[in-house]
């Protein structure tokens, strides 16, 4: 966890991936929804997808904390993981993990990147949540404490 010490409110940006129209793809923006309820001065970002144009963004802030759906089975938050540079960029989706390491590598930023996946299970065209994804949304505002990769006091 950072210490509220080291990271400002203002310089901590939340950054939801997602689309509300493919079901349990709109995890993120449900979290996200969460969140400003219980940290409104933090600052909030939603996206589609991920693009390159958004490490020159992330290198503004201390902190970016990363929220999207995935197809695992576990509700977990993490470190951006440092991955190679290779990827094609003519590719639509880009992940956290390489953006974070595009920051350090390329940009030598020292922002702190924060990996929350929220599992879905149905990714279909549709809106609403499946009743496993609210579940999870649920789970997570039950468990918030443990996500939340600040602590203010």
């Amino acid at each position: 966890m950072t210490r509220k010490s080291e990271v400002l409110q203002d310089r901590i940006l939340v950054h939801a991936v997602g689309n509300e129209s493919r079901q349990d793809d709109g995890l993120a923006l449900h979290a996200m929804k969460i969140l400003k309820q219980s940290f409104p001065l933090l600052t909030y970002k939603s996206d589609y997808q991920l693009y390159l144009e958004d490490v020159l963004e992330w290198c503004e802030y201390d902190l970016v904390w990363f929220l999207d759906a995935s197809y695992g089975k576990e509700l977990i938050s993490r470190d951006a993981k440092q991955v190679p540079l290779d990827f094609n960029p003519s590719v639509h989706h880009l992940g956290p993990d390489l953006l974070a390491s595009m920051a350090k590598e390329i940009y030598k930023s020292n922002v702190k990147i924060k990996v929350t996946e929220l599992p879905g299970t149905d990714f279909s065209l549709g809106e609403g949540l499946s009743i496993e994804a609210q579940n999870i949304l649920m789970q997570f505002e039950e468990t918030l404490e443990t996500h939340v990769p600040i602590q203010f006091e």
